[in-house]
């Protein structure tokens, strides 16, 4: 994963780890998406990940908040069993940052709320903390 993109810098990575709707649980699909990350990071040794949970805007925005952390923490706890050594903070962001979609006629409503439940990673940088859901910041 490339973090330089002529002369742009990336500092969010967008990851398309699905959850099963309404929990903390990878889909099946998503687990192969999860051990290239965990491929990644032993790869790149970094010192520091940041993990942001995302979600979509069924339900309450409280819920939207919490459940965003607990699949940012559940991501982190694969990461740590999986062997990864960095300082992994978590962060849960709910349902406040919508994917900017360019065309979103594209798409139908449930391909939309799927996007949106998303997992972002940082490593060795700083992430806006602009939306975060009161409370969701754990390191370790």
């Amino acid at each position: 994963m490339r973090s330089n993109i002529r002369g742009v810098e990336i500092k969010a990575h967008p990851i398309p780890v699905q959850f099963v709707f309404g929990k903390a649980t990878f889909t099946e699909n998503a687990k192969g998406n999860v051990d290239t990350l965990v491929k990644h990071l032993r790869h790149e040794e970094p010192d520091q990940v940041i993990l942001v949970g995302h979600n979509d805007h069924i339900g309450s925005k409280k819920n939207n908040c919490k459940l965003s952390i607990r699949r940012a923490q559940a991501l982190k706890k694969h990461l740590v069993k999986a062997g990864i050594r960095a300082n992994i903070t978590t962060i849960g962001k709910g349902e406040y940052e919508p994917v900017r979609l360019y065309d979103p006629s594209r798409y139908t409503r449930k391909q939309i709320n799927q996007i949106n439940r998303r997992m972002e990673f940082a490593v060795d940088s700083d992430v806006s903390h602009n939306g975060e859901c009161p409370q969701s910041r754990y390191g370790g």
